[in-house]
């Protein structure tokens, strides 16, 4: 069956022990739900082979859009001369989540970002826009007291502080912190308005591997977390903070996905202008 499919997936990542055939074998499966998640485990694995390479773009045709746009965020860990022909593909037909995605994956002062927007008005097609759109009005008046970032000088010393006092209990960079959402050592492209948005209004765009789910058992307890692996027995679910905690299947009353990040809003009552251009300019930093 294809949860079970995904299961032996998920397994054999928290175990490290998966190869590249069973990535490619899980990417040509007949059914989505496992095409996905071979996507989502093809993002940390290596090597990153030509063969690989070519099981994951043979779905830029998919005719399931979850599919595509798990590829295009998967795209972002690969070398950007090899993604952008298949990104190119992504985008000519792109509905919204998938610029999204795609908007995750690239940052507009990146080289294949300006490739992929030649290669589109070459092509005679509109050029994307990947503008940043606020999830509410209330954080797009919150950003905008932001207006005057890009004229600070922040302080890397200062914002790597912030960043182990405010961050590190979900995010790791540099060795520091946990894994429960992005890693932040793949910021240093992103433009300091992308990083503003990211940080003051986390549901803007949340990357499927990082879906949130409440879990409450049978005894009425609500588990909150990010599911890292699935099997035929149980789940195993990582909680703010780093934790796991196993959730037995049989214990298991209801599995709902949140629709918000685990990422709170709110962090402008901690991060001034001042604060928050240290912050970006140490996450931008390309020394340690």
């Amino acid at each position: 069956a294809p949860q079970v499919r995904v299961q032996a997936l998920a397994a054999l990542g928290y175990l490290e022990a998966l190869t590249e055939d069973n990535l490619i074998e899980g990417l040509s499966d007949p059914h989505s739900e496992v095409k996905i998640a071979a996507l989502r485990q093809t993002d940390g694995y290596l090597p990153k082979s030509d063969r690989l390479f070519q099981a994951m773009t043979a779905l830029a045709h998919d005719s399931a859009e979850t599919v595509r746009r798990q590829l295009a965020f998967s795209l972002g860990e690969w070398p950007e001369d090899r993604a952008l022909p298949v990104l190119q593909t992504l985008t000519q037909t792109a509905s919204e989540e998938i610029r999204l995605a795609v908007q995750s994956s690239l940052s507009p002062d990146a080289k294949l970002f300006q490739h992929l927007q030649a290669a589109q008005a070459d092509a005679g097609a509109e050029a994307i826009d990947l503008g940043l759109k606020p999830s509410s009005p209330d954080r797009a008046a919150v950003i905008a007291k932001y207006a005057t970032l890009s004229e600070l000088k922040g302080k890397p010393e200062q914002g790597k502080v912030l960043f182990q006092t405010l961050c590190a209990i979900c995010h790791s960079f540099r060795g520091e912190g946990q894994t429960l959402g992005p890693d932040l050592g793949m910021t240093s492209t992103k433009p300091v308005d992308w990083l503003l948005h990211a940080i003051l209004d986390p549901n803007q765009i949340v990357e499927s591997r990082y879906q949130a789910w409440n879990v409450t058992t049978t005894s009425g307890q609500s588990v909150v977390g990010i599911i890292t692996t699935e099997t035929v027995n149980n789940l195993l679910v990582k909680l703010p903070g780093g934790a796991e905690q196993t959730v037995l299947r049989d214990e298991v009353a209801k599995q709902e996905p949140l629709s918000v990040s685990l990422m709170p809003t709110g962090f402008e009552s901690t991060l001034p202008p001042q604060g928050m251009a240290d912050l970006i300019e140490y996450l931008r930093s390309k020394n340690p």
